[in-house]
């Protein structure tokens, strides 16, 4: 436990108040993934062998690399207690939804959900956009994001042209992260791109994204900034 004071939206003190020490007798985790996707065909034919054996055999025009890693998304999508887990993958092989079935086991149901994207996918972020206890899907490709809407029962929809920019992006999409930053009961998105060897004169930064209180379409809002600083100082 930490104690924390702030001042004009930096931390200006951080000490520590409480500590504790715990020892184990052994390792605290152990590897149980041979038996959570036993029998999983997905699993087997296509994550277990690698990326690079799948780059030496897909051509690279379907947008397959080794630059950088593909995230996972973790939530309970149909609200059953459950989480399930998503697999992003690069271009040209599908992205993978795992359905828990109670058990320690997971099932492959990427396609009844309609998440077996196959476009290069760097990351994904399940979250309630719509403050309907559904988890909604935001995809990160490297061209645009994507907006995937739940109907509750773990089936998702794209919502065509959901994110529009005041300024067209740079670089490529790397991740996204949500919060209320302004706490006006919605959740915002926070996108980070990245462009490749290129001078520090040459960059863009990430633009913060704001939900529209009118509906689902999203727009970039150019005094996020000082939103954010606003909303530190209260």
């Amino acid at each position: 436990m930490w104690k924390q004071a702030w001042s004009e939206g930096a931390i200006t003190r951080l000490e520590p108040l409480e500590e504790t020490l715990t020892t184990a007798p052994g390792p605290w985790f152990r590897d149980v993934t041979g038996a959570a996707f036993a029998g999983v065909g997905s699993f087997d034919e296509q994550l277990a062998r690698g990326i690079p054996y799948w780059r030496s055999r897909l051509d690279p025009a379907c947008g397959i690399d080794i630059y950088g890693e593909n995230g996972v998304a973790v939530a309970d999508i149909d609200n059953d207690g459950l989480d399930e887990i998503y697999v992003c993958q690069p271009g040209g092989l599908p992205n993978r939804l795992y359905k828990n079935d109670g058990t320690g086991h997971f099932r492959d149901i990427s396609k009844e959900a309609g998440l077996d994207i196959l476009d290069d996918t760097t990351s994904a972020l399940f979250v309630d956009l719509r403050n309907s206890g559904c988890q909604d899907l935001v995809l990160i490709r490297t061209t645009q994001p994507m907006l995937f809407l739940n109907d509750g029962r773990g089936r998702f929809t794209l919502l065509p042209n959901a994110f529009r920019f005041a300024s067209a992006p740079q670089g490529s999409f790397t991740s996204v992260s949500a919060a209320d930053y302004d706490r006006d009961g919605r959740l915002d998105l926070y996108l980070c791109s990245y462009i490749y060897y290129q001078s520090e004169a040459q960059y863009r930064y990430p633009t913060p994204i704001t939900m529209r209180r009118t509906g689902l379409r999203i727009s970039s809002s150019v005094t996020a900034w000082a939103k954010i600083r606003r909303a530190l100082k209260t």
